[in-house]
């Protein structure tokens, strides 16, 4: 890891807000009209212009934060939920996003205990990569 990107890691702890404004700038003034030039999901843009500012949430897979970045400034964060088992991905978004209900569960369509499993791609755990599938 470069100094640079260990800088911008260590910015999460320092000032939270800043560091999310930083690592989630592609979503800022997200609209129907450029949001496929971003490379971001269209989800992204219905949960802005659709959602009721009451709904409920579940962040199935909450990984990195980015739909709950979105709904950080739409819903009331009592409302949301998100489920990350990645135990590194789940600290992260308990730091940036310590209002919102994050829980460290995986969930599934199967009653069942099973491994959680982060790949090693060219050396490194990428974490964002995780799954429950071999």
């Amino acid at each position: 890891m470069s100094l640079y990107q260990q800088l911008a890691e260590n910015l999460q702890y320092i000032s939270p807000g800043f560091y999310k404004q930083r690592y989630f700038k592609n979503l800022k003034n997200l609209t129907k009209e450029n949001f496929s030039g971003r490379n971001v999901e269209p989800e992204l843009v219905w949960i802005k212009e659709y959602l009721q500012n009451d709904a409920v949430i579940f962040d199935i897979g909450a990984n990195v934060g980015t739909f709950l970045y979105q709904f950080e400034n739409k819903l009331k964060h009592q409302n949301i939920y998100g489920f990350e088992p990645n135990k590194k991905l789940n600290i992260r978004l308990k730091r940036l996003f310590p209002s919102m209900n994050i829980s460290s569960v995986a969930l599934s369509d199967e009653n069942t205990t099973a491994e959680f499993k982060v790949p090693i791609i060219k050396g490194k755990m990428v974490a964002s990569r995780g799954t429950l599938n071999t």
